[in-house]
């Protein structure tokens, strides 16, 4: 039987975790990799997961000294107006992931499976369901993709393993000829596409033992990089450089391309867009519920409807600017590359460090 306590445990933490890091970076960090950093994306790859294993031991620190909710603490250690700031910074940074995950997830279903439908139609019944999945709580939604996990890993293992055969090693090589800055620059590429990590301060009040976010992020994490790298290699084993950092989904492409024995499923790649599809979608989900968190904040206000409401048409319109003008797109990347990503990682920092001032004073 499971239990209504409104709280989840670290196995459901786990992949919550996995499935928002697994949708938005299969699809787009081998291609940016691939244009930015070529065949030396593997190692950017292995120092962002060095990077965030640091990063997890000061989280795990922080989380045993907050004897109480993110928010809460935010405001207890730096004061009311700079958690306000913080709380409004989270806000457009949650608000930001949701609508980005919305549009990768609805051009990915145009480009897929309903060519001819509307993107704006698409897009409501997502922000419907998503927003309806988020007004039902967190443990109901870590439930479900509890449930759903090894139906859609299995499969992508098996597609990934049936790849490996068609793969070129010598596409390889050689390496270590992008140069240092390129190679750092890919570091932080992957630390910002793995943005969810610096969200995990918000679970400690949803938590079954606080204790065990941590150790649950770091086997995400593990899957996380351990699918990247073998993403990364695969894709630019059969595509190669120059044409892997010329394409949208090189992953959907690879579905279609590899052969299942005996020939009995002609489109897998519609089947497996399914693995996609809900990845995002909890992705969309994890933006909409960080994001009514933190304006809930910014407005001390328990109407948790119209919180909702505000959050999922903010998200709705935002994703309808990236589909409409590609400026906004590159604006969004310059957000996370100058704003976003340093704050979501300085803020726990400030708070903490601010803490213990405040203690030892």
């Amino acid at each position: 039987m499971f239990s209504e306590n409104g709280r989840i445990s670290k196995r459901q933490i786990r992949r919550l975790l996995i499935y928002d890091l697994f949708g938005i970076n299969t699809l787009l960090l081998p291609v940016l990799l691939a244009k930015y950093v070529g065949k030396d994306g593997i190692f950017s790859i292995f120092g962002a997961w060095v990077l965030l294993l640091c990063y997890l031991v000061f989280l795990e620190k922080l989380h045993r000294r907050m004897p109480c909710g993110y928010m809460e603490y935010l405001k207890r250690s730096c004061g009311t107006f700079l958690s306000w700031v913080f709380a409004f910074l989270y806000f457009v940074y949650c608000i930001l992931l949701g609508a980005y995950a919305l549009y990768t997830e609805t051009s990915l279903i145009q480009k897929c499976l309903l060519r001819e439908e509307s993107f704006w139609l698409i897009a409501f019944f997502l922000c419907l369901v998503g927003a309806y999945g988020i007004y039902q709580g967190m443990e109901g939604r870590a439930r479900v993709y509890e449930l759903l996990f090894w139906f859609l890993m299995v499969p992508l293992f098996l597609m990934l393993f049936l790849a490996m055969f068609q793969w070129n090693t010598d596409y390889w090589t050689p390496v270590f000829v992008a140069g240092a800055l390129p190679v750092v620059e890919g570091i932080y590429l992957v630390v910002i596409f793995s943005g969810v990590i610096f969200l995990l301060p918000f679970l400690v009040g949803y938590a079954t033992k606080k204790a065990q976010i941590v150790v649950a992020a770091r086997q995400a994490a593990a899957f996380h990089f351990t699918i990247n790298v073998a993403m990364f290699l695969i894709l630019l084993g059969i595509f190669q450089e120059k044409a892997l950092g010329r394409q949208r989904f090189p992953v959907v492409t690879l579905m279609s391309m590899v052969d299942l024995p005996g020939g009995f499923l002609k489109r897998q790649d519609a089947f497996m867009v399914a693995i996609w599809f809900f990845t995002l979608f909890a992705f969309l989900c994890t933006g909409l519920f960080y994001a009514q968190t933190a304006l809930t904040q910014i407005f001390h206000t328990g109407k948790k409807f119209l919180v909702l409401l505000g959050v999922t048409a903010a998200v709705y319109g935002i994703s309808g600017m990236f589909y409409r003008t590609a400026w906004a797109e590159g604006l969004y990347f310059k957000f996370l590359w100058y704003v976003g990503t340093p704050a979501v990682i300085l803020i726990p920092v400030i708070a903490y460090l601010s803490a213990e001032r405040r203690r030892s004073a």
